[in-house]
């Protein structure tokens, strides 16, 4: 699966960063990564915040285009959103 996003806790502070170079596209991925990483940081009592962040030259540059065509899978940026 195309792309990362790193996880850490940091002052009771979830950082979540997007690691899908060169600029950070939503691919299935990035999509699965932020769910599986809001899902962690909501269940860790010990968190009481989110900051979402990109590495590289780009926070988010949008779709992954090479996604474009090929049938939908895994989680959709509205189930994203919703978390």
């Amino acid at each position: 699966m195309k792309g990362t996003v790193l996880y850490e806790v940091k002052d009771e502070v979830a950082i979540l960063t997007v690691d899908n170079p060169p600029v950070n596209p939503l691919s299935n991925g990035v999509r699965t990564g932020l769910y599986e990483s809001l899902t962690k940081a909501e269940e860790d009592s010990a968190v009481k915040g989110v900051v979402l962040t990109g590495n590289g030259r780009a926070f988010i540059a949008g779709a992954d285009i090479s996604e474009f065509g090929g049938n939908a899978e895994g989680i959709g940026l509205n189930e994203v959103f919703e978390k």
